[in-house]
């Protein structure tokens, strides 16, 4: 196995080629442990905002768990559905409905996630009501979860990003991402809360910051993963058009020396260059040449129809 495909394989990974218990284990723990650290985001807020803010603060998160599980799990489901053609066609190695399925995933998330936050902020006091959440939580509660809310996109971003990094075989990036968020989360919970004193509100905006740490962690691992696989299909291409160049050069010489003579083999020097052959290029049809240079050699006529 060449560097290339050893490079591509740590980005990407082929779930129909290999054990499929081993696929399923390297697959799998990854999710187990983003599914962890993702429980850092409460623990955080949880602990930081009970010792800040004391009892009361505490109580208005906890009112509010409800809320947040429902709509961003919500999400989180609707975007690991998007993502299921992209897996589909990827294994069947089929680019152009994977290009596809991506762009109609990434509209549908973006329609999706500006819908639900303009629904979420009209549902928040109908459902606290609901919940009979106390009054002298309500208003902490309420703008809490208004906050939430309104990052929305943010969160649909995060996870249609790391869906999308799964369909494609890839279960680490989304656990690395995770992981940053966590620990992001805590830093900005401390700095918000606890130095610039911004209360509940802050603790919320900690929550988005993390994310948006989080979806620049696997937009990047996504363009890396792409960038690799490109240049490993034009290092197949490369390969491909070489071995057709030279294949092409000798049929020229064939055809060359059938319209000669039987003394003409060996003794008359022809210039030509690799470069008459025809290169196949993802489909496209070009002239290239072997390393860009030009060759002198004789053309062994006795080989051909020169005899």
């Amino acid at each position: 196995m060449g560097k290339k495909e050893k490079n591509i394989n740590k980005l990407t990974l082929d779930m129909t080629k290999g054990r499929p218990s081993t696929l399923l284990l390297r697959f799998s723990l990854p999710l187990i442990l983003g599914n962890v650290f993702q429980q850092f985001y409460t623990f955080a807020d949880t602990l930081i905002v009970g010792q800040k803010l004391g009892v009361h603060a505490l109580a208005a998160l906890g009112a509010t768990e409800w809320l947040s599980f429902l709509m961003f799990g919500f999400m989180q489901g609707l975007t690991q559905g998007f993502s299921i053609p992209v897996s589909k066609y990827f294994g069947e190695e089929n680019e152009d409905l994977v290009q596809k399925s991506v762009f109609h995933a990434v509209f549908a998330s973006v329609f999706a996630a500006f819908i639900f936050m303009l629904l979420g902020q009209g549902m928040i006091t109908p459902l606290l009501s609901m919940l009979k959440t106390p009054d002298e939580l309500f208003a902490m509660s309420s703008l809490y979860i208004r906050i939430l809310y309104l990052g929305i996109p943010v969160a649909v971003a995060y996870n249609m990003s790391a869906a999308l990094l799964r369909a494609f075989g890839n279960s680490s990036a989304p656990l690395y991402a995770m992981t940053i968020a966590s620990f992001g989360n805590v830093a900005l919970d401390l700095l918000f809360v606890m130095v610039f004193e911004m209360g509940i509100p802050g603790a919320a905006y900690a929550t988005l910051l993390a994310q948006a740490g989080a979806i620049l962690y696997c937009s990047i691992s996504a363009d890396a993963a792409g960038t690799q696989k490109q240049r490993n299909r034009q290092g197949a291409g490369n390969a491909r058009g070489t071995y057709d160049a030279r294949n092409g050069a000798q049929e020229w010489e064939r055809r060359l020396c059938a319209s000669g003579s039987g003394d003409f083999g060996g003794t008359d020097e022809t210039w030509h260059s690799y470069g008459i052959a025809e290169c196949h290029y993802g489909g496209r049809r070009t002239r290239c040449t072997v390393r860009g240079q030009r060759f002198r050699h004789f053309v062994p006529c006795r080989l051909y129809g020169g005899q």
